[in-house]
């Protein structure tokens, strides 16, 4: 794939912009050496092409040859292509529904995915799920979707994608969307209301056994962070069909308000999730789960997030009081200046909130602080949000890509995540960086931590679910401020996923060019479809082989990201 002959040496977003929306490209072979570069646009189909914009390009990594331009100024809808240092790019579009028919292919990505419904790739499968290991008893849990490129069914994995999906769905005004979107929103839903138990808990597995035998299911909560997100989903799902269907809109705000009680009540544990048997290869260990545990920062955030969807939902002010305590928890542990993306993820702790990848933290965080702006109005949420959002521009900013990046304390460093077995080696975190560079000092409460990132950018440093998370609350952050660099950081997080990468591939199965090839598997069976619309998890298989994992997580935080993108 790097060396591919189809790659260009001017890397932009292979689908286009919006109108009004950031545009950038980066060029990686600079033959002429010259600065400037040139906008055209086809303003007739046959006439030749209009130059249209002449700008200046930097040169962002003189190490790597690496220049940029930018062309934001360039808003008239239309087709165009870019010179620069003696290339020419391929065509791409501006055009306001320009990430429209993205959202399409990426919703068919949940509908392939569905699990039990004759619209699967594999049918109307696992319609017997599923047994409960501590009764042995059956429940219907039939219903959802399969994950990734195999059977799996992740409480935590899935929901965040299809709560990504969910917020999409809050936005969409097209004509397909009137079907398509009702209609694999109200099927996420359904299957969601069946997974809260009576008592407010989620039901939780692990995926086992593989294969199209009932999975099995446990009464002990799932993760935390997938059911703060599942009772997002059933919120965004009453309100959606609210005056759709006000029979369906109640069935899931009452499952919603079992869920939430759960969460914020007295029964549900205060102790350090930990899976409820044994774990198998290709689930994620317990100990990914370690950020959101009841009362801390990270579960907290959550708490707020569902709060401002609640509130939006219900106009019950009594849950304003939770997106308060959710973002101040967020101000007593945060740093300042370059370290204000850095949260302590409790009082006595200096692990960071936010900051490591995995399943624990995708649709909270930082977007507590944005909640309570929009919602309470008081001037130290908006600055809380805007140190943020600079922050993490900055650190984004210094590579020519704008990736943005993620920060580790000293006790991150040396973690070790993954299924220990024999003759295998689990490195630390501190093992895959390869140029660590010292941040800042983080002083909080009397605690103290160096924090550190990989100053060499790598390709594996770009996560299509965290960054596209991220991206989202830049975009959010900007309309609130008005800050036209965090809109710019966030629309990068869009256009990395889009093609504009160091290898000019296209995340998005079946969008733009260079695809990835599809993962084989040796424990999940049978093989799964090559899937439109699915997004691989990273750019990281590439500097290594053709090969890739693609991940529901992926696609719905994409499809959110792009719905803030087109507002």
């Amino acid at each position: 794939m790097e060396n591919s002959v189809t790659q260009n040496p001017i890397r932009v977003n292979h689908v286009g912009f919006t109108k009004n929306g950031p545009k950038r490209f980066v060029l990686t072979d600079n033959q002429s050496g010259e600065d400037t570069f040139s906008v055209y646009h086809f303003y007739e189909c046959d006439k030749a092409p209009r130059e249209v914009y002449t700008g200046k390009m930097t040169l962002a990594d003189a190490e790597k040859g690496l220049w940029t331009g930018d062309f934001s100024q360039v808003s008239v809808e239309g087709d165009y292509y870019i010179t620069a240092g003696g290339h020419k790019s391929r065509y791409f579009l501006i055009y306001d529904k320009a990430y429209e028919h993205i959202a399409r292919v990426l919703l068919s990505y949940f509908t392939y995915q569905r699990c039990g419904s004759d619209l699967g790739w594999a049918g109307k499968c696992h319609t017997d799920d599923g047994i409960l290991k501590e009764t042995g008893e059956h429940v219907d849990l039939s219903g959802g979707y399969h994950q990734s490129g195999d059977l799996r069914k992740s409480p935590a994995g899935v929901s965040i994608g299809v709560l990504g999906m969910l917020r999409y769905a809050m936005k969409d005004k097209s004509a397909w969307g009137k079907t398509l979107v009702a209609d694999e929103a109200q099927w996420a839903c359904d299957y969601y209301t069946k997974t809260i138990q009576q008592n407010g808990a989620m039901y939780n597995t692990l995926s086992a056994p593989f294969g199209w035998v009932p999975r099995t299911f446990y009464q002990s909560a799932a993760p935390a962070s997938a059911q703060w997100c599942v009772t997002s989903i059933l919120t965004l799902g009453a309100m959606y069909f609210r005056e759709k269907n006000a029979a369906l809109s109640a069935k899931y705000m009452e499952a919603a308000l079992r869920s939430w009680n759960y969460m914020t009540g007295d029964t549900r544990s205060s102790e350090v999730y930990k899976h409820p048997d044994v774990c198998p290869r290709g689930m994620e260990s317990d100990k990914s789960y370690y950020m959101c545990q009841k009362g801390n920062t990270v579960d907290m955030a959550y708490m707020a997030v569902v709060a401002a969807d609640l509130y939006a939902a219900t106009k019950d002010e009594a849950y304003l009081a939770y997106v308060r305590a959710g973002a101040d928890k967020i101000l007593s542990l945060m740093g300042q200046g370059d370290l204000a993306m850095c949260v302590f993820l409790n009082e006595g702790d200096t692990h960071l909130a936010f900051m490591m990848t995995g399943y624990a933290h995708a649709h909270g965080g930082f977007e507590a602080l944005i909640c309570a702006a929009e919602l309470l109005g008081d001037q130290k949420y908006f600055e809380a949000t805007k140190a943020v959002a600079k922050a993490i521009c900055r650190l984004a900013k210094a590579n020519p890509w704008q990736v943005t990046r993620t920060v580790y304390s000293d006790v991150e460093l040396d973690m070790v995540f993954g299924h220990p077995a024999p003759g295998r080696h689990l490195p630390s975190v501190r093992e895959g960086l390869q140029e660590i560079q010292t941040l800042g000092k983080m002083a909080k409460n009397g605690l103290e931590t160096n924090c550190y990132y990989d100053a060499k950018l790598a390709p594996r440093h770009y996560s299509a679910t965290n960054n596209a998370t991220k991206g989202a609350f830049l975009m959010r952050a900007a309309k609130l401020l008005g800050e036209q660099e965090f809109a710019s950081v966030g629309q990068s997080q869009a256009d990395i996923a889009l093609g504009e990468n160091l290898y000019d591939v296209c995340l998005v199965n079946g969008i733009g060019y260079n695809h990835f090839g599809h993962k084989p598997y040796g424990q999940f069976f049978p093989p799964v479809p090559y899937i439109p619309g699915a997004v691989n998890v990273s750019l990281a298989n590439l500097a290594h082989t053709e090969y890739s994992e693609y991940d529901m997580p992926c696609v719905g935080a994409l499809m959110y990201l792009l719905s803030e993108c087109m507002e």
